[in-house]
């Protein structure tokens, strides 16, 4: 059997996915030379990563570009949070699932969605829903997903999902999830189900507070031990509060807190848990099997801003840090973690915790702001992929030297506010070009040529420029689907050939 991390042994009982993957927000946060981290952690490939499509044919028929309104018949609610998928097989089949979770209270509407049959195509010729979904747009082939929890398997979460993704468990079972109203949740992926038929614990209970939330964030599940890590912003964005849950019992999670506020998704590998904090600052916590500790000195430590570090530049105030980290771990002895905060994209060894960084400015203005955006790295190159003011940046890192490259870079073609995109990038490979995407403020998911960035290499799929693609993009290992959802409360699924 394959290894884990340092190709030490998998711990028994954890299943190994050789029939499916989940695919989610967190896919790309731990990368290695292994792939992405359900590779590092099972110590190698496992298969499901080299199923490509066919070369990318910008004039292909399309055979997926269906959408779907997930706001219930209420008028209200957005997608910003990632969704997730459960591949089921060694190739694409009608049993894989689609899950969706909606910035809507669940006192109004569900407020997360389950879909299967979401193929018609050469491999996958799904079935149509019966009787036909009104809330459907169906794809120029005439297909339609089929929605699975209605009625009494309606998921009615206790706040809102916002800019909070869906997190799988290995083995496609569960779904793991934060709102809003301070509540964690486990859902059963197969039945759906009301909150009361699923596993909850209250947070903001037990921090004794109103002032408790879950936002910007996505619940992080190791793949070896399954357990999951998330954090808690409370008192009023002054404390943080660092969970591990354990599967076999939610309801008495170890803990610890951090002088900060967190409004961000985690990061756990090689026994540490990673987040940025509202002071601006990546922080480490330990994982001692019976306790988590906070680390000392050098921890925390403040990153760029402006492209300055921390102490250079006594005028600056470090921004709160509202992205993801993203890990190149395994990298000549040593690993690394990427943020952006303000108009920096930053490298942290975390063996001493020494930064820097590159400026990544779209408008020329010096702002303290930030956004959900997460880097994307690519480990075959090297290149670090970050999003800022409407500017899609590429540069190479080089860990000997903790050092970036001349950026290259291209604006995306959709309006935004000054801190657009908030969608993140992902990289990709079908067979031959490698590519990035990122959606856009103006309603445009956006394709370049991931090596040369070039303007002439950008394609584009339009949702017109009302709408606005906030949420993280989700792309299919088997085929190279795409899924991503827009303000508009629709999630959309179009295929490679509808970019151009």
């Amino acid at each position: 059997m394959a290894g884990c991390l340092g190709d030490s042994p998998l711990v028994v009982g954890v299943p190994f996915p050789d029939d499916g993957r989940p695919i989610d927000a967190t896919s790309g946060r731990v990368v290695s030379h292994r792939g992405d981290r359900l590779d590092t952690a099972m110590g190698g490939r496992t298969g499901m990563i080299d199923r490509k499509p066919i070369e990318v044919v910008t004039d292909a028929p399309s055979e997926g570009d269906w959408n779907y309104d997930v706001r219930g018949g209420t008028g209200t609610g957005t997608i910003n949070g990632s969704p997730a998928l459960f591949a089921s097989g060694t190739t694409h089949s009608c049993a894989d699932r689609l899950y969706v979770p909606v910035n809507l209270d669940g006192a109004s509407a569900a407020n997360l969605y389950a879909f299967n049959n979401l193929y018609k195509d050469s491999t996958a010729n799904c079935a149509e829903p019966s009787p036909a979904d009104a809330l459907c747009q169906a794809s120029t082939n005439g297909h339609c997903p089929t929605s699975l929890w209605k009625g009494a398997s309606a998921v009615k979460l206790a706040g809102r999902l916002d800019n909070g993704g869906v997190a799988v468990s290995l083995n496609g079972t569960r779904l793991y999830l934060n709102t809003t109203a301070g509540r964690f949740y486990e859902i059963n992926a197969t039945t759906g189900g009301t909150p009361a038929a699923a596993q909850t614990f209250d947070a903001r209970a037990q921090v004794g507070g109103t002032v408790a939330n879950f936002t910007n964030s996505t619940p992080f599940v190791d793949y070896v031990s399954n357990r999951i890590y998330t954090a808690l912003d409370y008192s009023n964005g002054t404390r943080c509060r660092v969970y591990r849950f354990d599967p076999a019992n939610l309801q008495t999670p170890i803990f610890v807190d951090l002088t900060t506020g967190c409004r961000t998704s985690v990061v756990f590998y090689g026994g540490f848990v990673y987040l940025g904090g509202a002071d601006g600052r990546l922080w480490r916590v330990q994982d001692n099997g019976a306790t988590l500790t906070v680390s000392g000195a050098p921890w925390p430590k403040g990153i760029l801003t402006e492209g300055n570090f921390e102490g250079m530049n006594n005028n600056l105030t470090l921004s709160p840090i509202i992205s993801a980290p993203t890990l190149d771990v395994q990298d000549g002895g040593q690993d690394y973690a990427f943020l952006t905060e303000g108009d920096a994209l930053t490298a942290t060894r975390l063996s001493d915790a020494a930064t820097s960084g590159i400026t990544i400015d779209g408008n020329g203005a010096s702002e303290a702001t930030s956004n959900p955006s997460s880097p994307a790295f690519d480990w075959t190159t090297h290149a670090v992929y970050a999003a800022r003011e409407r500017l899609v940046a590429r540069t190479v890192f080089t860990p000997s030297s903790m050092s970036f490259s001349t950026l290259l870079s291209d604006t995306t073609v959709g309006a935004g506010d000054s801190s657009d995109p908030y969608s993140s990038a992902v990289v990709y490979q079908p067979v031959g070009t490698k590519y990035l995407y990122i959606g856009d403020g103006g309603g445009r998911l956006n394709r370049w040529d991931a090596t040369t960035m070039a303007r002439s290499s950008r394609a584009m799929f339009s949702l017109g420029n009302t709408s606005d693609i906030r949420s993280p993009i989700v792309i299919d290992y088997a085929d190279g689907y795409i899924y991503f959802g827009a303000d508009t409360g629709r999630i959309y699924q179009i295929t490679q050939s509808q970019l151009n």
